[in-house]
């Protein structure tokens, strides 16, 4: 018996040492999951008299010319819209930092520009420009979620493709056109930015389809890229950006529309 209770007890101790180091590891791996969902520390948010960013640069908004608004230009452009999306449904890559012809314009973008990115930049709205476009100067546009972000592979961009609907893009995909742009919107608050962002989360979460023509700005049954930021700022900030601005399709808020409000600041530019 004496044996017996010498060779079992080294077992227990070993049990309950095995058992502790395992609520140890455990505890500290719940720890991390916490920390790696909690918001990231960012830049304190503030404004001057104007409504302008303090310690955010201002840069001069481009004047840019109107694109065509004729009932011509927009009959050609749904005509190769809707060819070009037959032609590549099922040929069309996914978000890997390429681009396609699904970016709405005859000529797909080739060139690149070198972007930064950063947690500061949470809630700031993304436009890119690369060649000929129909509706205007930027051809693509998203809403950056900072707390998303780690690197250049993080898909921490909401908007909307044709081939995707609502989807998370990539910075990198932001770096595969020839200039890119980045904008806040004045007097918004930083709970108010946590809102806005949170409201495209459940967009792209909905997995809503993709769809310009015929639509209304305020709709969300449907989305496409620049009426994903548009959305989040009418409903979570009360900003109206862009459709003060409307430049072509009737009732469409296009990329080129939320540049050139006057609620919206270039804070960043890269080509």
């Amino acid at each position: 018996m004496k044996v017996f209770i010498k060779k079992i007890i080294p077992l227990i101790i070993v049990g309950v040492l095995c058992v502790s180091n395992f609520s140890v590891f455990a505890a500290k791996d719940k720890e991390q999951s916490k920390a790696s969902n909690k918001t990231k520390t960012r830049k304190q948010i503030k404004y001057d008299k104007d409504g302008y960013r303090i310690g955010f640069p201002k840069l001069d908004k481009k004047e840019y010319p109107e694109p065509d608004r004729t009932d011509k230009a927009l009959e050609e452009f749904t005509n190769w819209y809707l060819e070009e999306s037959a032609n590549n449904a099922e040929s069309s890559q996914n978000d890997s930092g390429t681009v396609t012809t699904l970016d709405l314009s005859p000529n797909p973008p080739t060139g690149t520009n070198t972007m930064t990115f950063s947690v500061d930049d949470h809630g700031s709205i993304f436009l890119v420009h690369d060649g000929y476009c129909a509706y205007g100067a930027y051809r693509h546009a998203g809403l950056f979620n900072g707390d998303r972000f780690v690197n250049l592979n993080s898909a921490c961009i909401a908007t909307a493709t044709p081939e995707e609907g609502t989807t998370y893009q990539t910075p990198n995909k932001f770096r595969s056109y020839d200039e890119c742009v980045v904008l806040y919107v004045k007097n918004v608050t930083s709970s108010q930015i946590d809102s806005v962002v949170s409201w495209a989360d459940t967009k792209v979460e909905a997995d809503i389809p993709y769809k310009i023509k015929n639509t209304y700005p305020n709709d969300y049954s449907t989305m496409y890229c620049s009426k994903m930021p548009y959305g989040a700022y009418r409903e979570k900030a009360n900003k109206n950006i862009g459709n003060n601005v409307i430049t072509w399709l009737p009732y469409v808020v296009l990329p080129l529309d939320l540049y050139l409000d006057n609620d919206t600041v270039v804070y960043k530019e890269a080509l």
